[in-house]
């Protein structure tokens, strides 16, 4: 129960009383009155009548010179008071959980409203090497001006599902001989996998990506390729020219043949519990799913 206590507040004390403390720590309340009947100038006081919730961290305690708390709710009676220390108790130091902050308001829904913006500005992933290709094509971006290097430092920042890997086969359908002849990089913000139905690779490959298989890079190696990082490649062509920009499927994922409306799909599949005969087998529709109707 909130303890009410009657306190004669000098006028010089803090004109703005910070409201109550509702921190985890515990309930105290201040022998003010006490401290202050010896101390009081000359001139008139204000009382104030309000309930006392501080604790020993309460930046209300800190802006007195020196006081004394009294815990476990105790107003009058000294049977079950703790004194503390007496020293002054630094602003600076005071419990997170009772720092004010006069400037915090709510959302403004009507003339401002919440932030609309969801496109990412820096790479979610915590790898330093990420982080400075990001900082390196974003300078690129603005420096050169290139629409190449404002796109890779884009897809830098989406996230795995939107960076879903592309195979070497998917690769030679679009990286064709004719670019390969000009001696255009074939670059890729991604992963790169090996496919072992293509069985011979060409020559004449120049592969950039985010990360290649080891079987994927041996195999282009082998045949002549060569594969590079993005550092490399902003050494190689620091203005994003003669460069063929590639990206896998995204909606190659098992999950989206769950999601109507993605490639054109209407009849999509259902979720199921599991895979038994008796889950969405459409039995007894035709005789071919065990009975008809």
């Amino acid at each position: 129960m909130e303890a009410a206590v009657k306190l004669a507040v000098d006028v010089s004390l803090p004109r703005m009383l910070p409201a109550p403390c509702k921190g985890p720590l515990q309930k105290c309340d201040v022998d003010v009155a006490r401290r202050y009947g010896t101390q009081a100038p000359s001139h008139p006081q204000v009382s104030f009548l309000f309930p006392v919730q501080y604790c020993c961290h309460s930046p209300y305690i800190a802006s007195f010179p020196s006081h004394r708390l009294r815990r476990r709710g105790s107003v009058g009676g000294a049977s079950n008071a703790v004194p503390t220390s007496t020293r002054p108790v630094n602003r600076s130091v005071a419990h997170p959980s009772c720092r004010l902050s006069l400037s915090t308001m709510g959302i403004d829904l009507k003339s401002g409203g919440r932030s609309k913006r969801k496109t990412r500005d820096a790479p979610r992933s915590e790898d330093p090497y990420m982080r400075l290709l990001f900082r390196l094509y974003t300078f690129l971006a603005r420096r050169t001006a290139s629409p190449f290097h404002t796109t890779v430092a884009h897809r830098l920042c989406m996230s795995r599902t939107n960076r879903p890997p592309i195979s070497i086969a998917r690769i030679l359908r679009f990286y064709t001989e004719e670019h390969r002849s000009k001696g255009r990089i074939a670059v890729v913000v991604g992963s790169v996998l090996d496919d072992e139905r293509r069985l011979r690779l060409p020559s004449g490959i120049r592969l950039c990506a985010l990360r290649v298989t080891h079987s994927a890079r041996t195999r282009i190696e082998a045949a002549g390729g060569e594969v590079m990082t993005f550092d490399q490649l902003a050494m190689v062509s620091p203005r994003g020219e003669n460069i063929v920009l590639l990206r896998g499927p995204k909606h190659a994922r098992g999950a989206y043949k769950h999601f109507a409306g993605v490639m054109g799909r209407d009849k999509v599949r259902p979720y199921t519990r599991a895979k038994g005969r008796k889950f969405e087998r459409a039995r007894g529709r035709r005789r071919s799913r065990g009975f008809k109707v």
